[in-house]
């Protein structure tokens, strides 16, 4: 199996997102936490999707209502990464606020790389968390991929 470092495919992704939505000089913040986590490389591809999905609902439908602010976390621990996407926008909250076909999309990628995903109900914008079993088979190696930014 081929493994990937997802905190730096992560970085690379949401910088390529930040130059697509032309948000270096726009009033977005990204917010980068991201651990060296080695996964498959299907698995990578998947949640690569689920992170671009997330970060272009927060454009479509969170910076127009005022987000300022896009975290991106990822954290590995016991046998586990765990990766959270989230806004400051106004969230799910109120009628209308229903992005069903973004969140099948999401759960349907998350199954394809063996993962789970959920809206975390308590965040007052939108979050989602991913989480993603580590292989047992996965290298175990000091990588560059420790950025915070």
């Amino acid at each position: 199996k081929q493994f990937v470092d997802l905190g730096t495919y992560l970085r690379r992704l949401v910088r390529k997102l930040e130059d697509a939505f032309d948000a270096k000089s726009g009033p977005v913040v990204f917010r980068l936490d991201l651990d060296c986590v080695e996964v498959p490389y299907p698995a990578a591809a998947n949640i690569g999707l689920m992170v671009n999905e997330a970060i272009t609902n927060s454009f479509k439908h969170a910076v127009p209502k005022g987000a300022t602010e896009i975290r991106v976390a990822l954290k590995g621990a016991g046998g586990w990464a765990l990766l959270a996407v989230s806004d400051n926008g106004p969230g799910f909250h109120g009628p209308g606020q229903r992005h069903v076909g973004g969140t099948l999309l999401m759960k349907r990628l998350a199954e394809r790389a063996g993962a789970t995903v959920e809206r975390d109900l308590e965040w007052p914008g939108t979050r989602y968390i991913i989480r993603v079993p580590l292989s047992p088979g996965a290298p175990r190696r000091l990588c560059a991929g420790l950025v915070k930014e």
